[in-house]
């Protein structure tokens, strides 16, 4: 099956090598096979996921003073899983490239133990903060409740929020979890000076 597809590409001049071809902007793809044009839908429903419109569908609304996961996060585990099914599915019903068998089995292992760890940080991480303290929970650490009096630093390193503490206890909260921006936010507010 083809499909056609309209496609914005913006190039700057940093693009620009003599095999990276300029693409104008509103050029029509034709003829996209089917598998191309799989792959486009299954990346915009990654992208997707991602909106707060996703979030919003399943009830999600992120809480100043709370930490939670998102909806994308459980999406990103279920589907790592899934995948796993579909490689090891693929296996044993021997259509995939025998040659590649050890790659296979290593792939269809990958895919699940993300699958796994992604769905285990979902559901048993979680937090809450206020003025006084946070209280924070991972499967990994277990449960922590801090009073903030005792925060020596705290860095924001774009993908996460780090906090060190004088017991030489760490917590790291991740851009994924739902609440990230209002944590942000009160400790600039709380503490102008770190």
């Amino acid at each position: 099956m083809d499909a056609q597809l309209w496609l914005t590409i913006q190039v700057t001049p940093n693009d620009l090598t003599p095999s990276a071809p300029v693409v104008a902007e509103g050029v029509l793809v034709k003829n996209l096979k089917s598998e191309q044009m799989e792959l486009l839908l299954f990346l915009g429903f990654i992208y997707f996921s991602s909106t707060p419109t996703y979030a919003g569908f399943f009830g999600f609304k992120e809480v100043d003073g709370e930490l939670s996961h998102t909806p994308f996060t459980k999406t990103m585990g279920f589907l790592g899983i899934l995948f796993a099914g579909f490689l090891a599915t693929l296996y044993f019903l021997g259509d995939y490239n025998h040659e590649q068998e050890i790659g296979h089995i290593l792939g269809t292992l990958a895919f699940f133990a993300f699958g796994v760890v992604m769905l285990l940080e979902t559901f048993f991480s979680e937090g809450k903060y206020d003025e006084n303290s946070i209280d924070y929970k991972t499967i990994w650490k277990g449960r922590k409740v801090i009073k903030w009096e005792e925060l020596i630093s705290y860095k924001n390193k774009g993908d996460q929020i780090r906090l060190d503490f004088k017991d030489g206890t760490t917590i790291k909260v991740y851009l994924l979890m739902g609440g990230y921006g209002y944590l942000l936010d009160f400790l600039a507010r709380k503490f102008p000076q770190m």
